[in-house]
């Protein structure tokens, strides 16, 4: 399990953690939970915005039109101090409610 691998490598005092660019509540509850002390922050992506660029460029690529090879979608760093404002909470706990009406 992802979560128990985290916090063994949590726990043989390793500097750097790499964790996969995703954000899943088995990575957010354990950042929130048994890391809380440890984890300095969490590189996350925004799937709603990766969702909206690959539709983009797809409807560009099939209009004849010419698309980059490589589309950088962005990250963000959620840290202790910053995980509860909205925009970084949203990306943590996406509001899928908000978008699947």
């Amino acid at each position: 399990l992802l979560a128990d691998r985290v916090v063994s490598l949590a726990e043989a005092d390793l500097v750097c953690i790499v964790l996969p660019a995703t954000t899943s509540t088995v990575i957010v509850d354990t950042a929130r939970g048994r890391l809380a002390g440890d984890l300095q922050g969490l590189v996350v992506q925004n799937p709603f915005h990766m969702g909206y660029l690959g539709v983009k460029t797809l409807v560009a690529s099939l209009r004849g039109q010419k698309v980059e090879r490589v589309i950088d979608t962005g990250c963000a760093l959620v840290t202790r101090e910053n995980m509860a404002e909205p925009a970084m909470a949203d990306l943590l706990h996406p509001p899928l409610e908000k978008y699947l009406k």
